[in-house]
């Protein structure tokens, strides 16, 4: 018995994904702020903007030794992101606990204008922030003097999914402390 050869579609060097801008980061203030921005920015927005073959080609095992052998890139906007190899389980940050150490590390402005991106690449990726998270994201903000930062993420609510939904959060919003003066 013959059986019929198999086809396959040749896999090319860059396929093109139109699935809108990934957010992209600023440098910060601090090295390890940084290195958590493009965490989850590698590892959960780009996920997140590939279509379902390209997203197959990450997170299958019997995928891994093609991505290391041949590199593939996909056009996400207008950037050249390279796939690599994720696990579900162990590649994805834990939201909870970097949600909380990057508000502590954010100490200046242009730490601070990182958010607004930050908010719009989970709401895009689905990863939901606990209201929790975000009532302890406003009352920061709001110590380090950063309303205008807030009021970024409310205005751009379609984008950063972040609504005045909770009391506790529109409590921090309305009570809008002023930076604390430590001379």
């Amino acid at each position: 018995m013959t059986t019929a050869p198999v086809l396959r579609q040749a896999v090319s060097a860059t396929h093109s994904v139109f699935t809108g801008a990934l957010p992209t980061f600023t440098p910060t203030s601090d090295a390890e702020l940084d290195t958590i921005l493009s965490t989850f920015r590698s590892k959960v927005f780009v996920p997140s903007h590939l279509l379902k073959r390209h997203r197959d080609l990450v997170y299958r095992k019997r995928h891994r030794p093609l991505l290391n052998v041949e590199p593939i890139t996909v056009m996400i906007g207008a950037e050249e992101v390279p796939l690599e190899p994720l696990d579900h389980l162990s590649s994805e940050p834990n939201m909870r606990r970097e949600f909380s150490r990057m508000l502590s590390l954010m100490k200046e402005a242009k730490d601070w204008n990182s958010l607004p991106g930050f908010l719009a690449g989970c709401h895009t990726a689905k990863r939901k922030v606990d209201a929790r998270l975000l009532e302890k994201m406003v009352r920061k903000a709001n110590e380090a003097g950063r309303q205008r930062t807030v009021m970024e993420c409310i205005r751009r609510s379609d984008t950063t999914g972040f609504i005045l939904g909770d009391a506790r959060i529109v409590r921090e919003v309305k009570v809008g402390r002023a930076p604390v003066n430590t001379e």
